[in-house]
């Protein structure tokens, strides 16, 4: 095909597509659209103080992995199961403590999920609350029979 064969071919796909665009484009009438959704409670509304200032759908990241050497699990520092972030426990000054954590194993192969060590086992006698970890590290030792 020659350049002039193309030129209307051309001409009629650029027509299309214009013709699409404007089609597909928002009318700007002025009006309000009215919804048939019903009005939401205030306490249920998405609002932007709710996502940007008071961080309610903040993501919580997964904190480090640390993969085991054999590859056949990794494991985490995880909130105890259960804690209720939305009722912190409070130092005496009313100051927020940290959610008390705990060490997991998880077997990607099964989805199995251990804990390797508690909150419990990471509380002192007499104490109401598990240290911190701060940082940990994992070996594998010999198990004699």
């Amino acid at each position: 095909m020659t350049d002039l064969a193309l030129r209307p071919a051309a001409a009629l796909l650029f027509a299309s597509l214009a013709l699409a665009v404007t089609a597909c484009s928002p009318r700007d009438s002025g009006e309000h659209v009215q919804t048939d959704s019903p009005e939401l409670p205030e306490e249920q509304r998405l609002t932007l103080e709710a996502i940007f200032t008071d961080g309610e759908y903040d993501a919580k990241s997964p904190g480090r992995i640390r993969w085991l050497a054999d590859g056949s699990g990794y494991t985490m520092v995880e909130d105890v199961e259960g804690y209720d972030d939305d009722n912190p426990d409070l130092d005496e000054d009313g100051e927020e403590l940290p959610a008390p954590k705990e060490i997991v194993f998880y077997d990607p192969a099964t989805d199995e999920r251990r804990v390797l060590v508690s909150a419990a086992a990471l509380t002192p006698e007499g104490e109401d609350r598990p240290l911190a970890i701060d940082g940990y590290s994992c070996r594998r030792t010999s198990q004699s029979s």
